[in-house]
């Protein structure tokens, strides 16, 4: 069996390990949003962008 120790030592490992996880999926989120932040600001003052967008075909 293990000491409470070495169990309080693991959970520390993995609590740091998903803080980081978060932390960079959180920095995604909010590139996200500030790049359809500024798609629906440019749209505003430019209407052709966002047609110009929507008949964007990938093939």
């Amino acid at each position: 069996m293990s000491t409470p120790a070495e169990r309080s030592h693991s959970i520390d490992v993995h609590a740091g390990r998903a803080g980081v996880s978060r932390a960079v999926w959180h920095t995604i989120g909010l590139v996200l949003a500030a790049l359809l932040a500024y798609a629906i600001w440019r749209g505003y003052q430019n209407p052709d962008l966002l047609l110009d967008l929507s008949a964007f075909r990938i093939c």
